[in-house]
């Protein structure tokens, strides 16, 4: 999914417009089936606190809805006390612990170079009323 948020604030030259941050939703294979799994949220440092990351949660929430979830759920590393309170300002509320598995893969060679597991909070919302 891609949202378009114009931005052109710090770091943009001559005011031209760049991608500033992204979000992924996962529509199966989650932490929390059956409901969409956000993930991969991302602001770049300098566009943060100027709405952009709620408004890419409010994105995947909007496309969870328009498929027809009842919910959205996401995991937060349990020790980031800022993401867990940013989501709890959103509406999501802990619903649980997580053992989130975890890879990395090479892009060119499609290796696994890396791999873990990390403790997380699995956070949920209810999308009803989202338009």
């Amino acid at each position: 999914m891609v949202i378009e948020i114009p931005f052109g604030g710090p770091g943009a030259e001559g005011g031209v417009e760049r991608v500033v941050g992204v979000v992924s939703v996962r529509w199966r294979d989650g932490c929390d089936p059956p409901n969409p799994w956000l993930y991969g949220l991302a602001v770049v440092a300098s566009a943060r606190r100027r709405g952009i990351g709620r408004a890419l949660v409010g994105a995947g929430e909007a496309a969870g809805a328009a498929r027809g979830a009842e919910a959205m759920s996401l995991d937060v590393d349990v020790d980031d006390e800022a993401a867990v309170s940013f989501y709890a300002r959103l509406g999501y509320v802990i619903v649980g612990p997580h053992r989130h598995r975890w890879r990395a893969i090479d892009p060119g060679t499609g290796a696994v170079t890396a791999e873990g597991t990390a403790s997380t909070w699995i956070m949920r919302r209810r999308l009803r009323g989202i338009d």
